[in-house]
């Protein structure tokens, strides 16, 4: 069998639903992932589920800079939702809820 290399992608509860699910990607076969991009990932999704919005935003900004990642864009987004939007920031979980199927 093929290892594979993942990150956790998001933490999502989906409409109707209470418990968040963790949702993971793929980024290739084990050990070919660039390593730089893995590290800075991990240090913003840490930074994001610990609340530390100054932090994370700096660190999906430096992503978004260096990789042109997707996933960058939807969590420098939602931080600009949270900042907007303070009720987000007081019951913020570490997941998000969608609100579409």
């Amino acid at each position: 069998t093929l290892e594979g290399e993942w990150i956790r992608f998001d933490d999502v509860k989906v409409k109707g639903k209470t418990q968040a699910r963790d949702i993971f990607e793929l980024l290739g076969l084990a050990g070919t992932a660039d390593r730089a991009f893995l590290d800075l990932h991990q240090r913003a999704m840490k930074a994001y589920f610990q609340k530390d919005w100054v932090k994370a935003k700096q660190l999906f900004e430096e992503k978004l800079a260096t990789y042109k990642d997707e996933h960058s864009s939807l969590f420098l987004a939602r931080i600009e939702e949270i900042r907007v939007n303070g009720k987000i920031a007081e019951t913020f979980d570490g997941s998000w809820a969608l609100t579409e199927k």
